[in-house]
């Protein structure tokens, strides 16, 4: 069994057949047309300029009426044979029988008879078929019965009372009716078309022949009836438009001819109503050319539809108009043919190449101008053709996509330039872009067929725009010198660069800069390619390219294949102080390196030692004994830009001549700094003892203590104990002051190898260090009040052990020789860890506020200050401190306790006002210890004020205090304010009696929280309460007390005579309950004029309403009734309606109209109706 071949990329030029395809939206438009067709559409149009998406629409029409294919058959119709027709009966037979043919039905008898050349048999009587069919029937029958049965004949005998040749007789009279019924029935059912030698080209037909035929196609529908639709496509390819109105009109007039059961859709594609008047005016002018006729414009620029009698409005039910396509960006288009076509998705699976980097090779096949979509399908085409020509031609090349997509590109877009290009043009054109020349009409004319392209008439812009499109390509290696295998079809056997040798290739052509990727390249692609490049490039005349010191395997090549080209260019490379070779490329031409210094002088400004001593620095760092005398014979001295390349520090350090008179602070400087990028604390015993000599020597040449800093900066990197430096301060130790700093750093970087040699240096110091903690640990045993000043003034204080009885010796004795600062850190820490041992504190050093903070015991603060800690100056202090956590009972309690037992009891009151009690939270206590504490103070709280303030400041009530209130200070607003601010602030449970009793007191009204106005409902205090809630919630809910009477009875009372109140009034009327509620219990009688019209929002009562009758002159009755929501009951409604037609006012519209809308029943709205047409002469 043979394997499934490989399905090739292939893009077909099909209009648009599925939603999935669909760039355009066109599914709209198909949409559309269903929907007029379910409307009842008979012609529809669909129009658009020539490509515009007709036949998309009509395919993926056609594809949705599949699915209905028991009730809907669609047909296509193309015109596309009639292009030239210049006849309407052309057009009219060319439809017919392609409209027979796409019916199913046989196409002999149809196209014999739309044929001049044969002749017609037709017979047709004008009975209903059916009514021929019965009469066959019936007479078939009646033969039968009168033949065959007895009864029948013995029966027609007698009555009829004739012989037995008359029964015959009718018999055969009945059977002869039978018989020429059949035939007529046969007759009207078979047409007949005949040829002979005189009927050829004789025989016309004329319009009712035409809808003979076309009716004869529709009508023959099968077993299965189904409605018809018929698309009439490519009529907008007709060049005839006269003929072609014509042939709409007899569309026209077919679809109105047609009275099946069935609908009969017809769908015309053709030119929009601009374009066909266009085309019309045109070919009138050109008949007009033909006949000589000079006639003006302005009897051709006539309007046609009135010329030719019809217009696409009245020739179409319903109209598509579908917009041109206008694509601005054809890559989209591109993009997306990409992502919907299969093929291409299998040929990436099969190339292993990613869609995303396919779109990116592919996207010059949507470049240049006057593209459609047909030309981008066509370039997608013709780009996977070339490259799977290449591919059968060289299986076992990697071809690549991008160029034979930019191949098809040039010869599409620039089809006569590279048709006119000479076979060897485009590689000359190339080797000058290369070798430096910039591509341009006059290079480009060289290279092409001069005759030919004036044969072409090829333009020089057309040249120009193809040679700066070419510069660019060629530049960025889109075009290179493998271009005819993706130009030409080469045969099997021809030298084919892939995408490797290619990349090869152009790199060292193009003379690019070798990355990774080339480098690898190198390595994959045969050699001989490298060299017949390399070779290529020397035909130049430029010597070898840069690049090839960019790659040790160019490198290599050229001293094994190109060596005198590659000394020559190397000479001129070292002349360059920043050329350098790589340690293989040195290793390759060593001996060429020997050659070039010999006897040459050496002198430190020397190109030739200094580009020597580059080499060696950068690639033989292990070599350079042998080279010594570069760097320290003599004077010399390594310059900056040497020492900035040296990557080793060895060689660094052995390579510096501190003996050179170029040697200086600066230099030093230099090298030390690059001594910091090079070291680390991996470095050698022997280069440890290269910095030592050089660091010492070079304090020792320069005296400078920046030396000594710089020294210790690099012992702290390579973590080594200072010894040899040790060493110098044991006969030097004042020096270390000026380097302190840095000789700390290095003991902690060498916080584990401390030894003898560096505890000696501290302990002899004149000047505390910073130290790690191990080493201060050390000097402990040898000295203890050192060891406790390294540790506070290395911040170690928390880690000082107080219960050590040497440690506390030490502080007490030597108290007077710390400083200040240090017996504060020392305090400090006391309070903090709450050490038991208050030396310190004593003899006049009492606790800061500072240090208070540090502690979280009031207990421990009590034992510092001797419990004295309430009666001094520092209290202050100390209600600043507990602001600072969360307080206990016990501890409150401890607090109150001391506060209310100070001795000055005017200091009482004063604390209790700085005491913020969310802190100390006083009201924690119960109602018996808060009036404990108050018993305490009475004798200095003698005023109201300061009662009130007390409480206030505590966020507590007391009864003894509120007792004393007077009735002056309730009725203070200030006193008022603070106090209901007080009540607002306290739980419900702190309000008693006695605070409600004051509340009744006040002298003003105050606002109160939910909870209070609760309270003081509860003790009817009805008033305060009234006010407070409904300025609260800035409404009146009636609606919450609504059935408590005697609440509701005070609350009209208030609203009566409380003048008091008259703020909240506005509010309280416009409650509807309260409303409803002063209707209920006539209670209305009390209200004001203004009032009472508020209560129209109610359902209004006989008693209510004859009140208002009383008190309302006709004016307010008007204005009071005209606004009514409704009656109680129909008593009301009829004296209302009564009494206000009785005055007359029911005239009034919006009365009339209010009292029709509220009347209860229907005879008083006819009664209301007829008074206002009579009042008003209606």
């Amino acid at each position: 069994m043979c394997n499934k071949k490989e399905k090739r990329v292939i893009l077909l030029n099909n209009p648009i057949e599925s939603t999935e395809s669909d760039l355009f939206g066109i599914n709209i438009y198909v949409d559309s047309i269903e929907q007029a067709i379910d409307s009842g559409a008979k012609i529809i149009g669909v129009t658009s300029t020539f490509g515009g998406g007709k036949s998309s629409i009509i395919k993926n029409l056609k594809n949705k009426y599949k699915w209905w294919e028991l009730r809907y058959k669609f047909i296509n119709v193309s015109m596309w044979n009639q292009i030239e027709s210049s006849n309407i009966n052309n057009l009219r037979t060319s439809f017919l029988y392609n409209l027979s043919q796409k019916r199913g039905n046989k196409n002999s008898y149809i196209a014999k008879y739309l044929s001049k050349n044969f002749g017609v048999i037709d017979i047709s009587i004008d009975l209903p078929f059916i009514l021929k069919l019965l009469i066959s029937i019936l007479g078939g029958m009646s033969y039968l019965l009168i033949k065959n049965n007895n009864l029948v004949k013995s029966v027609f005998l007698q009555y009829f009372k004739v012989g037995n040749d008359i029964y015959e007789t009718v018999s055969l009279l009945i059977l002869a009716i039978f018989v020429f019924t059949v035939i007529l029935l046969v007759i009207n059912c078979v047409n007949i078309v005949f040829s002979s030698p005189k009927s050829e080209s004789v025989r016309d037909l004329d319009e009712v022949d035409y809808y003979r035929v076309f009716n004869e196609i529709i009508n023959k529908n099968g077993l299965l009836k189904k409605n018809l639709i018929v698309a009439i496509e490519d009529l907008d390819r007709t060049t005839d438009y006269k003929s072609l109105i014509q042939f709409l009109m007899e569309i026209k007039k077919f679809s109105d001819s047609y009275h099946g059961k069935h609908n009969l859709v017809f769908i015309i594609t053709i030119k929009s109503e601009i374009e066909l008047l266009e085309g019309f005016v045109k070919q009138e002018k050109k008949n007009e050319s033909k006949n000589n006729r000079n006639l003006p414009d302005e009897s051709i620029n006539i309007d046609y539809k009135h010329d030719l009698g019809i217009s696409y409005e009245k020739l179409f039910d319903y109209i598509v108009d579908v917009p041109k396509i206008n694509i601005v960006d054809y890559s989209i288009v591109l993009n997306d043919l990409i992502d919907s076509d299969s093929n291409i998705k299998a040929f990436c699976d099969n190339e292993k190449m990613d869609i995303a980097k396919m779109k990116i090779e592919l996207f010059w096949l949507a470049k240049g101008d006057n593209l459609s979509i047909r030309k981008v399908k066509e370039r997608i085409n013709r780009t996977f053709q070339l490259y799977y020509s290449i591919k059968e031609s060289h299986p076992q090349q990697t071809i690549s996509l991008q160029k034979c997509a930019i191949s098809v590109y040039l010869q599409t877009q620039y089809t006569n330039v590279f048709y006119c290009l000479k076979d060897d043009g485009l590689d000359d054109l190339i080797s000058d872009h290369i070798v430096g020349k910039t591509i341009d009409v006059s290079l480009l004319k060289k290279a092409i067929d001069l005759d030919l392209s004036k044969l072409l008439n090829i333009s020089d812009i057309e040249l120009t725009y193809f040679s700066d499109e070419l510069n660019d390509m060629i530049q960025n290696q889109l075009i290179d010198l493998s271009y005819r295998f993706y130009s030409n079809n080469t045969p099997k056997n021809a030298e084919f660069l892939n995408i490797d040798e290619s990349v090869v290739y152009n790199t060292i052509i193009f003379n690019k800069k070798i990355g990774n990727y080339e480098e690898q390249k190198f390595d994959t692609v045969n050699v001989n390619v490298t060299i017949k490049a390399i070779d290529k490039y020397l035909d130049y005349g430029k010597g070898l390219p840069n690049n090839i010191y960019d790659s040790d395997f160019l490198f290599k090549i050229c001293v094994n294949t190109f060596r005198k080209d590659l000394v020559a260019s190397l000479r001129e490379k070292t002349k360059d102080e920043s050329f350098c070779l790589t340690d293989n490329q040195v290793s390759c031409c060593f001996s060429c390196f020997n050659e070039i210094i010999s006897d040459l002088p050496l002198k430190n400004n020397s190109k030739f030692v200094t580009t020597a001593r580059m080499s060696l620095i950068k690639n033989h760092k292990d070599s350079w004994p042998q080279y010594n005398s570069l760097f320290i014979g003599g004077d010399l001295f390594i310059n900056d830009k040497e020492i900035v390349e040296t990557k080793d520090l060895q060689l660094l350090l052995n390579v510096i001549n501190l003996k050179s008179q170029l040697y200086n602070l600066n230099k030093f400087k230099f090298i030390n700094n690059k001594i910091k990028l090079l070291v680390d604390d991996t470095a050698s015993d022997n280069i440890i003892k290269l910095i030592d000599n050089f660091y010492i020597n070079s304090f020792r040449t320069f005296e400078d203590y920046s030396v000594l800093n710089s020294y210790c900066e690099i012992l702290e990197i390579i973590k080594k104990e200072p010894k040899c430096l040790n060493d110098y301060l044991s006969n030097n130790i004042d020096d270390l002051d000026k380097f302190n700093d840095a000789y700390s750093k290095v003991m902690f970087a060498c916080e584990k190898d401390i030894t003898n040699s560096s505890i000696q240096v501290i302990m002899f110091s004149n000047t505390l260090l910073k130290l790690p903690f191990s080493t201060i640990q050390e000097l402990y045993e040898h000295n203890c009040y050192l060891f406790i000043k390294e540790m506070l003034y290395n911040g170690y204080e928390n880690e000082l052990v107080f219960d050590d009885d040497n440690i506390l010796i030490s502080i007490e004795n030597n108290n007077a020789k710390f400083t200040k600062d240090e017996i504060i850190v020392l305090r400090k820490t006391i309070v903090s860890k709450q050490i038991k041992w208050n030396y310190l504190f004593m003899n006049g050093n009492p606790l800061t506020k500072e240090e208070m903070k540090y502690s979280k015991s009031i207990e421990y603060l009590l034992y510092l200050s001797d419990k004295n800690l309430f009666f001094n100056v520092i209290y202050e202090d100390f209600i600043d401190y507990i602001k600072g956590f969360e307080i206990s009972r016990n501890e409150l309690k401890i607090i109150y306790d001391y506060i209310f037992s100070l001795p000055v009891k005017e200091n009482i009151v004063e604390i209790i006002n700085k005491i913020d009690c969310n802190i100390v939270p006083f009201n924690q206590f119960t109602k018996t210890e808060r009036n404990r504490y108050f018993v305490m103070i009475n004798e200095e709280v003698s005023d109201d004020e300061t009662r009130l303030s007390i409480m206030s400041n505590l966020k507590i009530l007391s009864v003894n205090y509120e007792k004393e209130f007077s009735a002056v200070s309730l009725k203070n607003t200030e006193f008022e304010k603070t106090y209901t601010e007080l009540i607002n602030s306290v739980i419900s449970s702190d309000i008693t009696k006695t605070t409600t009793n004051n509340i009744k007191k006040f002298g003003h009204y105050a606002l109160f929280d939910e909870s209070v106005e609760n309270i003081i409902f509860k003790r009817k205090i009805y008033n305060m309460y009234l006010y407070s809630r409904i300025k609260r919630l800035g409404k009146f809910d009636f609606e919450t007390h609504k059935d408590d009477y005697e609440f509701n009875s005070k609350c009209f009372n208030m609203y009566i005579k409380n003048e008091s109140l008259k703020s909240i009034k506005p509010v309280m009327i416009e409650n509807d309950g309260f409303l409803d509620f002063i209707v209920k219990n006539n209670l209305y009688k009390e209200l004001s004029e203004e009032d009472l019209l508020k209560l129209r929002k109610c359902l209004q009562t006989y008693e209510l309403c004859l009140y208002v009758f009383e008190m309302f002159d006709e004016e307010n009755q008007l204005s009071y009734f005209s606004e009514i929501e409704g009656f109680e009951n129909k008593k009301t409604m009829m004296f209302v309606v009564n009494k206000l037609i009785q005055s007359k006012l029911v005239s009034n519209k919006k009365l009339y109209k209010k009292l029709y809308e509220v009347a209860i029943d229907k005879e008083y709205r006819t009664k209301l109706t007829r008074s206002y047409n009579k009042f008003n002469g209606h």
